[in-house]
């Protein structure tokens, strides 16, 4: 590898717990650490060196909401300004999303059953709130299926279909999305029922988009549905055999193969040609993962570190500890 990308770490750190990194030739360099306030679990590069931050506040912690701040990053990589912080009018946002053509920011309240949209003005710069989101529902694990709580905001490859996720009312959430409507951007409504209890968190896009994958972090099962007809085409578990627990976290395709993190039993399970391989992540409660190119990069929450695979021929080599992050949370590449 030979091209520079830069790198942001969201993490649940206090003091310092935002880090951006360059990556060039296999190695990371430190650009700067700063402090983005409260639980700062999910950023997000935007237009013009813009990085958007959640604060993951809630009344019961913290006595407020949480909220959505806006950084400059100098040219450098080495300063940032803080531009903005805007509420998110609801509790724990836990993900960010962009439309395609960066018109609108996407912010999931996990506690409070709720997706704000913000629109932004043509350097990035939030405006105000365009469109409000609130869902209603629950499910049958009692602690962790009260009420709604959806978990992330998904777009299809041309941008005019919106997925969310609701780990507390066990579905997915459809929306035709227009980004020219001078109304409702998220408009005309769908629903994919999921088994009771699963508690889908996130979701992606087969390349063809022909296959929507669901993972679900109750029942860590991967389920597959027809995107035409929303009928479900089959389902995977990702718990090896053998083990009792775990708690499905991340998802992602590359290649024609499925990426799953795996929280208790601590691994990355690989499903690919009718296949499953499961790869210590050699740390606690991998919360995320990214790819740089073909190196997995995976954040291991409670372990405090993050660590690489390499991803040839179907299988996952030559891993590596990368960095010591703490409590890191998300990651994104620019």
């Amino acid at each position: 590898m030979t091209n520079k990308v830069y790198v942001a770490f969201g993490t649940y750190e206090t003091g310092n717990n935002v880090f951006l990194y360059s990556y060039e030739n296999s190695k990371f360099t430190h650009c700067l650490s700063f402090n983005a306030g409260i639980r700062p679990s999910y950023v997000l590069f935007g237009l013009n060196n813009l990085l958007y931050v959640v604060n993951e506040c809630n009344l019961g912690m913290h006595n407020k909401l949480g909220s959505v701040r806006t950084y400059k990053i100098s040219n450098e990589y080495n300063s940032v300004e803080l531009l903005s912080e805007i509420s998110s009018e609801g509790e724990d946002p836990c993900s960010l999303n962009l439309s395609l053509d960066n018109k609108y920011l996407l912010v999931t309240n996990y506690s409070s059953g709720s997706v704000l949209i913000y629109s932004l003005d043509d350097d990035g710069l939030i405006e105000g709130v365009k469109q409000r989101l609130y869902f209603k529902g629950s499910g049958p694990v009692e602690d962790r299926q009260a009420c709604s709580h959806p978990h992330s905001s998904y777009f299809n490859k041309s941008g005019d279909t919106l997925y969310i996720a609701d780990l507390g009312s066990d579905c997915i959430n459809l929306y035709a999305w227009n980004s020219n409507s001078t109304k409702l951007v998220a408009q005309s409504k769908d629903l994919i029922p999921l088994n009771k209890g699963d508690g889908p968190r996130m979701v992606c896009l087969s390349e063809d988009q022909n296959i929507l994958y669901v993972v679900n972090e109750l029942s860590n099962m991967v389920r597959l549905f027809d995107t035409k007809s929303m009928k479900e085409i089959s389902s995977e578990s990702t718990i090896e055999d053998g083990l009792t627990f775990s708690s499905a976290a991340h998802i992602m395709l590359k290649d024609d193969h499925l990426f799953v993190s795996n929280r208790g039993n601590d691994s990355i399970m690989v499903f690919g040609r009718n296949a499953k391989e499961w790869y210590p992540s050699e740390g606690k409660n991998p919360r995320y993962f990214s790819f740089i190119n073909d190196k997995l990069f995976i954040l291991n929450q409670d372990g405090g570190n993050v660590c690489s695979y390499l991803f040839k021929d179907g299988l996952l080599v030559n891993f590596k500890q990368e960095l010591d992050i703490p409590f890191p949370t998300c990651m994104q590449v620019k």
